[in-house]
């Protein structure tokens, strides 16, 4: 698919390049080496994603105006060397996004950038099981029989991805991929199971038909009595 895609990048030549890749890719690309300029167009364009490449400490804030002027959540691609500040982790936690460390090959740059904005499209689509548990991800909605979960970003996507294929197996590698990219450890994914398993036992019944469960060696799946895989 096509997407609007926003590059903002203090080094012209990388910018440059940057753009052509992802025009090659079938995208339509507006490039910007000024701060101030880039986001303007933010407003303007409402763009699908956006590419950073800006010197520190202004990256961070940089994420932050973008989803803020824009009005929705703008999936954000940082390049950068190391693993990033603090601030840039909660950018692309808020976001979405993700980091791609430089230098990198104009193929994993566009691998990565169309894995963002399938990752949009999942976002948009709520899903429901026999009415009784919802999940919306674009709003970080979650609720069980009207009640609400109080799911983070990163929870609200794990779950819509078990519920989306009940009593289906994901590996920890397939979560991760799907919900954060490369960009964390594979523990992480135990992390938040954990989490999210605490806030479905607070709403949801023991009793009940649907349970995350453990596939021992191997992930996860939403265990879903009378639904098949």
């Amino acid at each position: 698919m096509q997407a609007r895609l926003l590059v903002i990048g203090d080094d012209p030549l990388l910018s440059e390049d940057i753009r052509l890749h992802l025009e090659q890719a079938g995208h339509r690309v507006f490039a910007y080496t000024d701060c101030l300029s880039g986001l303007e167009a933010a407003r303007r364009l409402l763009p699908d994603a956006a590419i950073l490449d800006v010197s520190q400490p202004t990256l961070a804030s940089l994420g932050v105006l973008l989803r803020l002027l824009v009005g929705h959540p703008v999936p954000v691609l940082m390049l950068g060397t190391g693993e990033g500040t603090a601030d840039d982790r909660k950018v692309l936690c808020r976001s979405g996004g993700c980091r791609l460390s430089k230098p990198f090959r104009p193929a994993e740059l566009v691998q990565r950038v169309n894995a963002l904005l399938m990752g949009v499209d999942r976002l948009v689509r709520p899903v429901r099981i026999r009415g009784e548990l919802m999940v919306d991800p674009a709003t970080c909605e979650a609720t069980y029989r009207g009640r609400s979960l109080a799911l983070t970003l990163r929870e609200a996507q794990l779950l819509h991805a078990l519920v989306s294929a009940p009593n289906c197996t994901f590996s920890r590698r397939q979560l991760r991929d799907q919900v954060w990219g490369d960009s964390v450890s594979e523990r992480t994914v135990d992390i938040v199971v954990s989490r999210l398993r605490r806030k479905l036992t607070r709403v949801v019944p023991a009793e009940e038909c649907f349970h995350v469960q453990t596939i021992w060696g191997i992930g996860y799946r939403l265990r879903v009595d009378g639904e098949e895989s």
